[in-house]
């Protein structure tokens, strides 16, 4: 469940990263630096849940039970 936990969170970041170049591309830097904000944000926290679910996946394999 971890692991998948860290795909998913993966997936999500790579694509508002993905949405906000597209945008970038469209308006321009200036015009979406909100979006660029909320997506760095995003990316920041993204990155903390990927490294908790790790560290507990690791632990979950270490002391032999498969819980959440």
């Amino acid at each position: 469940m971890h692991i998948a936990d860290m795909v998913i969170e993966t997936f999500v970041a790579e694509s508002s990263l993905l949405r906000a170049w597209k945008l970038v591309d469209q308006r321009g830097e200036a015009a979406t630096a909100f979006e660029l904000d909320i997506m760095r944000t995003y990316l920041y926290d993204a990155a903390d849940s990927i490294n908790k679910s790790g560290k507990d996946a690791i632990n979950a394999f270490a002391d032999g039970t498969n819980k959440e």
